[in-house]
């Protein structure tokens, strides 16, 4: 699962709880959102949980690059590269 747009962390630490098979990977534009995030809600510091992985970069790069490396894979090997869901949270100025 993909969730763009960290905020608080909470969804990602909700998901995390009650589906822990599950690995979220998060995407945030500002180091200061996910700074704020570990330091007041409890959201797991970068590389300490394997199956909570947050990227610092604009989603629509992120999203552009994913989409750009599954069309380069063979047609047979795309189960698994891909993401069975998106949540999209994202705000600008």
């Amino acid at each position: 699962m993909a969730v763009l747009g960290l905020g608080g962390g909470t969804m990602p630490l909700f998901l995390r709880q009650y589906c822990p098979v599950l690995t979220v990977e998060n995407v945030e534009l500002e180091p200061l959102v996910l700074h704020m995030a570990v330091a007041h809600f409890g959201f797991p510091p970068t590389g300490s949980d394997g199956k909570c992985i947050t990227h610092i970069c604009d989603a629509a790069d992120f999203v552009a690059r994913r989409s750009k490396r599954l069309r380069q894979l063979e047609p047979g090997a795309r189960f698994g590269h891909g993401y069975d869901a998106v949540m999209v949270d994202l705000y600008t100025h």
